[in-house]
C-alpha cells in the first residue's frame, strides 16, 4: 500500500511538473506573439472653427496653405521616425490635424491618440496670412512637438501580418500598374485650349494700354507620338494644325483720320498655323503621373486679312506702308515656336489616359523683334489644354 501511494505521488508530481512545463512554454510563446511595428497616422481634414459674429477666413488667398499644413507635417515627421498613413481615423494610433479659429484668429496643429488629445502647436493668424519663413517656421515647431509621440507601436502577431500583408498588397499594386502604364510608345490627340492674348489698346490722345483677353477655343488639334527609350524619358514627334483669329500677327487696324482712336487688330484676321515639330519628354509612371515636355516646332501661317490691318499706326491714306494688308489679301509667313509644357497624365486603365497641360511657347525672333509680323503673336500662354491618350 505505501508502495502504491508513493508511485501515485510521484506520478502527481511529474503531472504538475509536465503541467508547469507547458505553462511556461504557453507564456513564452505567448509572451512573443507580438511586433513592434511604424505607427499609423490619419491626416485629418482641415477645420475651421467659426467664431461669434465672425466668419472664417479659410478660403482667403492668403491663408490657401492652411489645408496642407498637417500633410506636410507628416511628411517631415516620417523622415525622423518611420510611419504609416492610414486612410480611416478608426484605424490609426494618431490623428494630425489642422484647426482655424476666428476668436481668437489662429491655426493650430494637433496631435491626437485616439481621441485623446496630446499636443498642440498654436500660432496667430495675421489678416495677411503668415509668410513662407512662419510657415516653415510653424511646421518645424510642429514636427519637433509631435515626433516624440510618434513611436512604434505593439501590436499582436496576427494584427501585424494582416497589416503587413495589406501593406504589400498595395505596394504590389502599385508596381504591377506602373509595370502596365510602362509602354514603348504614348499617342496622345490635343484639343481645345484656354489661352491669353495680350494686345496695346490705343486711346484718342491717350497713352496706351496692356490688355488682355482669355480665348476659349476647341484649336489647336495636335496628334502626338512619344516613343520611350526607357521608363521615363522618351522622344516625340507631333503635328499642330490651328484656325483662330486670336494670334495678333498684325498690331493695328487702320486709322482713316488723324486724331482717330487706334483700335487693336489682334482679333481682325484669319489664321491658319500649321507647325510639325519635334521634342523630349518626361513622364512619371503611376494612377496620376506628371510630364514634362520640350518641343521645337516650325512651320507656316497664312494670315488673311479681314479689315486693313498693319503692323503700325499710320493715317495717310495716298501711300501704303510695306506691312499694310489690305481687307481680304492673304500672306504667309515662316513661324516656329520654342514650347514648355508641363502636365498631367490620369490613367483611365493600362491603356487609356486623360491628360492636360499648360504651357508657355515663343518664337526665339520675337526676343530679339526680329519677327516679319508683330512680336507679340511670337509669345503664346496656354493656361489649358486638354488630350486623350493611347498607350502601345
Amino acid at each position: 500500500m505505501k508502495k502504491l501511494r508513493a508511485r501515485l505521488t510521484a506520478q502527481n508530481a511529474c503531472i504538475v511538473c509536465i503541467a508547469i512545463l507547458h505553462f511556461l512554454t504557453v507564456a513564452s510563446a505567448s509572451a512573443s506573439d507580438t511586433r513592434i511595428v511604424p505607427r499609423e497616422v490619419y491626416i485629418a481634414p482641415f477645420a475651421t472653427e467659426q467664431g461669434s459674429g465672425t466668419e472664417s477666413t479659410a478660403a482667403d488667398e492668403h491663408n490657401a496653405f492652411l489645408p496642407v499644413l498637417s500633410e506636410l507635417v507628416f511628411l517631415q515627421a516620417s523622415v525622423a521616425e518611420p510611419l504609416l498613413r492610414s486612410n480611416t481615423p478608426e484605424q490609426a494610433d494618431s490623428v494630425i490635424g489642422t484647426t482655424m479659429s476666428a476668436e481668437p484668429h489662429e491655426v493650430s496643429l494637433v496631435l491626437l491618440h485616439g481621441s485623446e488629445e496630446v499636443t498642440r502647436v498654436t500660432r496667430p493668424l495675421p489678416p495677411a496670412g503668415l509668410t513662407f519663413a512662419e510657415v516653415q517656421a510653424l511646421v518645424n515647431e510642429a514636427t519637433t512637438a509631435f515626433v516624440p509621440h510618434l513611436g512604434p507601436v505593439e501590436r499582436s502577431l496576427a494584427e501585424a501580418e494582416i497589416v503587413q500583408r495589406s501593406r504589400r498588397e498595395e505596394v504590389d499594386q502599385i508596381l504591377l500598374l506602373e509595370d502596365r502604364l510602362e509602354s514603348r510608345f504614348l499617342l496622345t490627340l490635343w484639343a481645345t485650349e484656354i489661352r491669353a492674348v495680350r494686345y496695346d489698346q490705343a486711346k484718342a490722345n491717350g497713352p496706351y494700354t496692356e490688355q488682355t483677353e482669355i480665348v476659349f477655343s476647341p484649336f489647336p488639334l495636335v496628334a502626338e507620338l512619344t516613343y520611350f527609350r526607357s521608363q521615363s524619358f522618351g522622344l516625340l514627334t507631333r503635328f499642330s494644325i490651328d484656325l483662330n483669329s486670336s494670334t495678333p500677327f498684325y498690331q493695328w487696324r487702320r486709322a482713316t483720320a488723324e486724331g482717330e482712336s487706334a483700335e487693336s487688330a489682334w482679333d481682325l484676321t484669319d489664321n491658319l498655323i500649321l507647325l510639325p515639330g519635334v521634342g523630349i519628354s518626361y513622364r512619371s509612371l503611376g494612377r496620376v503621373g506628371i510630364d514634362l515636355s520640350f518641343i521645337y516646332s516650325l512651320g507656316a501661317a497664312r494670315v488673311t486679312a479681314r479689315k486693313d490691318v498693319s503692323l503700325y499706326e499710320w493715317y495717310d491714306q495716298q501711300e501704303r506702308p510695306d506691312d499694310f494688308l489690305a481687307e481680304g489679301e492673304s500672306v504667309w509667313f515662316l513661324y516656329q515656336m520654342l514650347t514648355f509644357q508641363p502636365g498631367l497624365t490620369v490613367a483611365l486603365n493600362d491603356r487609356w489616359a486623360l491628360r492636360a497641360a499648360t504651357s508657355f511657347s515663343f518664337d526665339p525672333r520675337a526676343i530679339a523683334e526680329d519677327t516679319p509680323y508683330n512680336d507679340t503673336a511670337g509669345l503664346a500662354f496656354r493656361y489649358l489644354q486638354l488630350g486623350l491618350a493611347r498607350r502601345f
